[in-house]
């Protein structure tokens, strides 16, 4: 007699999985449940998805084989790794439908099944195939080194959750104290570096941008062009492009208010033209402001991709209409009273060859007949082509995007199947959502590159290749949908725009994501303090005389080493050694110097001066109506009001050009300090407390 004992970890491993099986996700009962033996797992109803055009699926194949053959037994991954990886992702997965409204995206898992697939082979490497428990450190270390430049990180931080996982269940050992450098904080990394910089795009870039949107003539390049455009319009996503509805609304004043730091940035009244959004990324719906500079810019773009994909929607509300119906153009309805196609009429109603068609789909002649030469002709039954051509419908049909909620009938980013495709017939029979590879292809164009076949896969140029678009060094841009986002929070960082109107105009749920997209950094000011030069416009500034020489000639060194421009003048406020508490409402501070007869400076004060004037107007008009208004607000305004006044007309008074006019010369002004609101509030409770005590 023969007994087999199990070791500890091998127990382990199997109570790990029998666990997993449990779980809700993997239920029959449950709608888009699982099937843990499966290879191929359809996730697509535990993950986030911005639009509904396919299935999302991960692969429990192995690293080294044909995904196409994934559920072959063969090219499974090594067991038991193989029902661990399973058992891993089903935890993964049920914790993520367990957070309602928190589902993370399905390239998060896509990812990580990816690094358990060099697992893997890793150990298969080393002559151990699906040992979890004999998994080292040095393994680890070796997926993180396989892993692209771009995903170590992902890698890592996968790899460090396995370790802690496989110590947790018992299975391995000593595992949940590996560590990479790649786990660093970003916190501690130095943000001035060549990668970091390269995301932000150049003036020389946005130039090249814009001379191929206006090139652009292929129903193609002026639908790729169109979405750059619109990204370049207000800092989103492509994906948030692409789940637009058609009618989406170029709104001429979509915000009416005044102007002041406390102000949302939806309600500013300076811009004058948005676009509808619904950002993918945790923010709420709302209306992305375009500058108005870019907004003949908007429109021709939405013109131009309305134009090329109005007969895709066209076909989708008739589909919606004619549900379990293709449709057939009027010169071949016959097929369908008849039930028969021939080949050169399924030719013509496809719009593609009809041999491989057939073949790909294991449709048979459905029997035959002489022609007129005298050759017999293949007749099909249209009932077949017609199953097999609604089986290409996208899913999720009509319903584009659940984040929308806009139809394929309604959207904006809808095609003919293959209509923008390269070298490929489009199919005048069924649609799709628009791809986001047809943007990259036309803007990053695609090398040279060898099939698994042996054969070669010809290059595509990109645009800026086909019109012979350089840049100064001579080379063609290469650019990315995702730069144009960084370029336009850049450009909101430079003007100092709050983080708080940044965070809203970009989509964003968390303000703390500003950082990642702000390229403001040292090599820029060092370049901006290189390019700087003497304006011989400006009037030159004269320092007011003092008795003591030793004193003036020390304040106007200060002066000079602090001295930071605003809209109205300078800020001598010392930044190196604390933040400013007034950004955005100069015209009350302190600190701030105006240059007298500075124009600029004028105008800028009486704009908003008339600004202040009309929100004085309104915030009173509610006030009269019974409404309620903050009277600080008011009195805040008012005061503002009169400083704008006031500066202004210091600043024009001739017996002032070319003199520094301190702020606080005209007048005394509202202190603001948040520690002077502490003290006061607590001088006041203790006050309070000191006259109860008094009466009791």
């Amino acid at each position: 007699m023969t007994f087999h004992f199990k070791s500890k970890q091998q127990i382990s491993v199997e109570e790990y999985i029998a666990k997993a099986k449990k779980l809700s996700i993997l239920d029959p009962r449950v709608e888009g449940h699982v099937v843990w033996d499966s290879a191929t797992w359809d996730i697509t109803a535990f993950v986030k998805r911005t639009r509904n055009s396919k299935r999302e699926t991960i692969g429990f194949h192995h690293a080294d084989r044909l995904r196409s053959r994934a559920n072959d037994p063969e090219f499974a991954m090594n067991l038991p790794f193989g029902d661990f990886a399973k058992a891993y992702f089903a935890f993964q997965l049920n914790e993520n439908a367990t957070k309602t409204g928190k589902f993370r995206k399905s390239n998060v898992f896509g990812h990580k099944v990816k690094f358990c697939r060099i697992l893997d082979r890793v150990l298969e490497s080393r002559g151990l195939p699906g040992r979890l428990d004999l998994i080292a450190k040095s393994d680890l270390n070796k997926v993180v080194e396989i892993a692209s430049k771009s995903h170590k990180r992902k890698a890592a931080e996968t790899m460090r959750s396995i370790a802690r996982v496989l110590e947790d269940a018992g299975i391995a050992h000593d595992l949940k104290s590996w560590w990479h450098p790649e786990l660093q904080d970003k916190r501690f990394r130095s943000r001035v570096n060549e990668d970091f910089l390269r995301k932000n795009l150049t003036e020389e870039e946005v130039s090249c941008l814009g001379e191929a949107f206006h090139r652009a003539k292929t129903p193609r390049d002026q639908v790729a062009m169109g979405i750059v455009a619109l990204l370049m319009c207000a800092p989103s996503r492509k994906e948030e492009v692409f789940i637009l509805p058609a009618k989406v609304q170029a709104l001429d004043n979509p915000g009416e208010g005044y102007v002041n730091p406390d102000v949302p940035f939806n309600e500013d009244c300076r811009f004058k033209a948005g676009l509808r959004w619904w950002p993918v990324k945790g923010g709420k719906p709302m209306i992305k402001f375009v500058p108005k500079e870019m907004v003949p810019v908007a429109k021709l773009a939405l013109e131009r991709i309305c134009e090329h994909t109005e007969k895709a929607r066209k076909l989708a509300k008739w589909m919606m209409e004619n549900h379990g119906r293709v449709f057939v153009p009027e010169n071949l309805q016959h097929v369908r009273a008849t039930g028969e196609i021939t080949r050169s009429e399924l030719e013509e109603f496809l719009g593609v060859d009809g041999n491989f068609w057939l073949q790909s789909r294991r449709i048979l002649a459905a029997k035959y007949r002489t022609g007129e030469n005298g050759k017999p002709i293949a007749v099909y039954d249209f009932a077949q082509v017609e199953e097999k051509c609604l089986a290409e419908a996208p899913d999720g049909l009509p319903v584009l995007s659940e984040l929308s909620s806009v139809e394929y009938s309604e959207a904006l980013c809808v095609c003919l199947k293959n209509q923008f495709a390269y070298n490929a017939e489009a199919r005048p029979y069924m649609i799709e959502a628009l791809s986001s590879d047809v943007v990259d292809l036309v803007l990053s164009g695609r090398p040279e590159r060898s099939k698994k076949s042996g054969q070669t896969q010809p290059a595509v140029p990109s645009i800026f290749e086909r019109f012979d678009i350089r840049l100064k060094n001579g080379k063609y841009p290469k650019i990315t949908t995702h730069q144009m986002r960084h370029y336009l929070n850049t450009m909101a960082q430079r003007a100092n725009v709050p983080q708080s109107h940044i965070a809203y105009w970009s989509g964003r749920a968390n303000v703390m994501q500003n950082r990642n997209y702000d390229h403001t950094d040292k090599l820029y000011q060092v370049e901006q303090i290189k390019r700087g030069g003497k304006d011989e416009n400006l009037p030159a500034i004269r320092v007011v005389d003092d008795s003591d020489v030793e004193n003036a000639a020390y304040e106007t060194a200060n002066l000079k080493m602090h001295l930071l421009s605003t809209l109205f003048g300078y800020c001598n406020r010392r930044f190196n050694q604390e933040p400013c508490d007034r950004a955005g409402a100069c015209r009350t501070c302190t600190r701030l110097v105006c240059l007298g007869g500075s124009k600029r400076a004028a105008d800028q004060l009486l704009r908003d001066a008339e600004r202040d004037q009309k929100s004085l107007e309104t915030l009173r008009a509610r006030q009269a109506k019974g409404m309620r208004v903050n009277e600080k607000t008011i009195e805040a305004i008012e005061h503002s009001h009169a400083r704008s006044q006031a500066l202004a007309e210091a600043v024009m008074d001739p017996a002032n050009e070319g003199t520094l006019i301190r702020n606080t010369d005209l007048g005394p002004l509202i202190e603001f300090s948040h520690a002077e609101r502490i003290i006061d509030k607590k001088l006041a409770e203790l006050e309070t407390s000191r006259t109860t005590r008094n009466l009791t």
